[in-house]
């Protein structure tokens, strides 16, 4: 992710680690094969489910790790008849991920953007 940031808005530590620390409660840890691969952080409001976080360790992206794990707050947003929104960098690969599984962007900014995808009954 770091390279991500110095490419657009820059890399700020102190930024980062307040971002990471945010909404721990909701953390969830990826294992695989018994091992600590990531985190995702999935939040419910009233009127959409909000994919806070997600984050999986490089050796293990392009796996079918985070689209499995997406796919699953699909399912949840699809069973609450609630959109998911998300914020990605606009240089970000997870942006073709997200686009892939029927995110659209729905306001741009000027390093990232904010994706919508609206549940099954919405459609």
């Amino acid at each position: 992710m770091k390279s991500y940031f110095e490419g657009t808005i820059g890399w700020k530590a102190g930024d980062q680690y307040k971002f990471a620390s945010d909404y721990l409660a909701e953390a969830s840890i990826i294992c695989y094969e018994k091992k600590m691969i990531g985190v995702m952080k999935v939040l419910k409001h009233n009127d959409y489910i909000e994919l806070h976080q997600i984050q999986i360790l490089p050796e293990h992206q392009n796996n079918g790790i985070g689209k499995a794990l997406i796919q699953s707050v699909i399912t949840s947003s699809d069973n609450c008849n609630l959109p998911i929104k998300l914020m990605v960098l606009k240089n970000s690969p997870a942006r073709r991920l997200y686009e892939n599984l029927g995110f659209k962007t729905t306001k741009v900014f000027k390093y990232n953007q904010e994706m919508t995808r609206l549940s099954s009954e919405i459609l």
